[in-house]
């Protein structure tokens, strides 16, 4: 698999922010019993990497028709072994922002076309048995090992993210097929849907077309179930299935903490919350906190909108808010709660950033907000609600398992849920004492257990070969254990590894963009070469020439793509952008300036977040594209 979210404990290397990171760590240290896992990873900026990894032979992917080999390096951790990429595309992104923060512009297309490229050479070159997909970003891999057909499988985590691409005439199809280094015939059988590039369709054709659509699961049985009915890209699928995610610290010698309920407990680690949001100490307080990436889709400006309403009517109400912003719903959230903040001093805090959240949060707070506009799986829910944190939110996708007060989502419309989350908060917060003692009772016993999701997740990927080979095909003897992802590696796979060691050298600098020149391992790669050339059409520009100490690469400047190159080409038209995104500021400006009026009466009305972007949305759209609805 391959996830651009993990954790490497080791060397105290993190890079996650959601709920894909969890579970990919997940996959490393439970899935990890029952097969061996081959996990790729890119090396991102501004995190300190160890300098003696074992180097392996760097990776040719093509783009814009020009080669450019990708360092790789290894990191055996038992049954998992992690294969780090390291190129200057990837070293663009941090540990807490690990994904482009686009998804229609070049760079970002040629991140994802390196990406998929590099997976793709090293399920070959590691002869897994199984690719497991998670999400859209990886889901061209299989694509360029055609006609060679793998077994896939692949979880939904998020199919709101599919990649948006233009290819809305044929000299943006062709650019894009450049930048992928995909055919035409590829392209537009697998990946273009409708006039964008769109990877999740892109998979789940593949799944369809290769192994009876089999394979396809969301992150919950709700949301498999809601992502198959609302996203096109799926329709092709006969059905999308579910298999819950755990709560990762649900083992098998998992036991219920009675501290929990014990309320002197819970007071003493709300007041020590409250000292760390520098809010008035009072273990009187209800304390409601929203933790996670601040986004449309988590409705955190939902909460925003409300707050003039939530302390006007109860003034003992203290509300804590963490979490990156992603999106430009998330953004002016950030800046109403700044206001927010002056207005309610002692009350409200908020921290739009990642970072670490205090146990004493977990255990201290009252209630979690979670009025999501979508949820694959709600992992935010379960990993308070098992601390005896209930949750007040929207009864969507994976929500609403775990002893909460949940509102159903009839409408998308803002004031609708406005309405529907206002009239939650105040059930919940006028519940008795007794009552929340005994919901409490109840999420402390809920199990979303790992050795569970370990069984439906093998059932899977075997279900996925058999779909794809054949059941006749697999061995007959093979037992219930069987290393889906990499069974061969302990014979091929390590003859391979050894032969590549015997002749690699360890990196003795920092992980950067093309460290590959310290003299690799090159004889591996010159039969790569011969043997790969469906994952690249330039192995031409390759010049391979013996010298007395090793055999090495050297490419023509002309035929090395650099990433200036991208500077000369655009997916969309004039490199504008297809999306308002508030570039120059001033509607973050205008809407600070407004704020200063804010009340309870206006915050849900001409200040509501959502109404005012889709005044600046209109206003984009008439601005920037009248022009080219006109030439239309």
């Amino acid at each position: 698999m391959g996830t651009m979210e993990y954790k490497i404990p080791e060397y105290s290397i993190k890079v996650q922010i959601g709920g894909l990171g969890v579970m990919a760590n997940v996959f490393a240290d439970h899935y990890s019993s029952v097969a061996d896992i081959i996990w790729v990873v890119p090396v991102v900026g501004g995190v300190n990497y160890p300098t003696d990894l074992e180097r392996e032979p760097p990776v040719p992917v093509t783009i814009l028709g020009k080669v450019r080999l990708v360092d790789v390096f290894c990191i055996p951790r038992g049954p998992v072994t992690m294969y780090l990429l390291s190129d200057e595309l990837f070293l663009k992104q941090t540990a807490t922002d690990p994904y482009p923060p686009r998804m229609d512009d070049t760079e970002s297309l040629a991140l994802y076309s390196m990406w998929n490229q590099c997976i793709a050479a090293l399920f070959k070159r590691t002869r897994a048995n199984l690719l497991h997909i998670q999400d859209y970003h990886g889901a061209l891999a299989p694509l360029y090992l055609l006609p060679q057909v793998i077994p896939c499988a692949m979880s939904l985590h998020n199919a709101e993210f599919q990649g948006m691409w233009s290819t809305k005439d044929a000299k943006e199809r062709a650019l894009v097929g450049s930048v992928l280094n995909l055919a035409e015939d590829i392209l537009s059988g697998y990946v273009i849907m409708g006039n964008a590039a769109n990877f999740v369709h892109a998979g789940a054709t593949y799944i369809k077309r290769h192994q009876k659509g089999v394979g396809v699961v969301g992150v919950s049985d709700f949301y498999g179930e809601r992502a198959f009915k609302r996203y096109p890209a799926l329709w092709g699928l006969p059905s999308v299935g579910g298999i819950d995610n755990p709560d990762p610290k649900d083992t098998d010698g998992l036991a219920d903490d009675p501290a929990i309920l014990d309320e002197d407990i819970r007071r003493e680690h709300k007041m020590n919350a409250q000292r760390f949001a520098n809010l008035d100490v009072d273990p009187d307080a209800e304390l409601l906190v929203f933790v996670g990436r601040w986004s449309f889709q988590k409705g955190v400006d939902l909460i925003a909108d409300l707050m003039p309403k939530v302390m006007a009517e109860y003034p003992n109400v203290q509300v804590v808010c963490i979490g990156p912003h992603i999106d430009l719903y998330g953004k002016f959230a950030a800046i109403k709660f700044e206001q927010l903040m002056e207005q309610y001093p002692g009350r409200i805090f908020s921290k739009p950033k990642f970072m670490e959240i205090p146990e004493s949060l977990f255990f201290g707070a009252d209630f979690v907000l979670i009025p999501s506009r979508d949820e694959p799986f709600g992992l935010v829910a379960v990993e308070f609600g098992r601390k005896g944190v209930l949750g007040i939110g929207s009864k969507i996708g994976g929500l609403g398992k775990m002893p909460g007060w949940w509102y159903p989502v009839e409408s998308s419309e803002v004031h609708h849920l406005h309405k529907q989350f206002m009239r939650t908060i105040r059930m919940a917060l006028s519940s008795s004492p007794e009552t929340r003692y005994n919901m409490r009772v109840a999420a402390m016993k809920q199990r979303f257990g790992v050795s569970n999701w370990v069984r439906k997740t093998q059932r899977q990927h075997m279900t996925a070969i058999e779909a794809s080979h054949g059941a006749s095909r697999l061995p007959e003897a093979t037992p219930p254990g069987i290393n889906v992802l990499s069974s061969q590696r302990s014979n091929a796979g390590d003859s391979f590894r050894s032969g590549h060691h015997a002749a690699s050298e360890t990196a003795s600098t920092y992980l950067g963009p093309h460290s590959f020149k310290a003299k690799p391992s090159m004889a591996s790669v010159a039969s790569y070469f011969s043997n790969a050339k469906s994952i690249t059409r330039s192995t031409t520009a390759l010049l391979l020439e013996e010298n007395t100490d090793s055999i090495r690469v050297r490419l023509r400047d002309e035929d090395y793509f650099e990433l200036s190159d991208l500077s000369t080409v655009n997916v969309n038209e004039k490199g504008k952008t297809q999306f308002f995104t508030d570039e120059d500021g001033n509607a973050s400006y205008k809407y600070s300036d407004m704020l200063r009026s804010l009340d309870v009466k206006n915050s849900t009305k001409g200040l509501c977040i959502d109404s005012f972007l889709v005044l600046c949305k209109d206003d984009f759209y008439e601005t920037n594209h009248k022009l080219d609805w006109a030439q239309q």
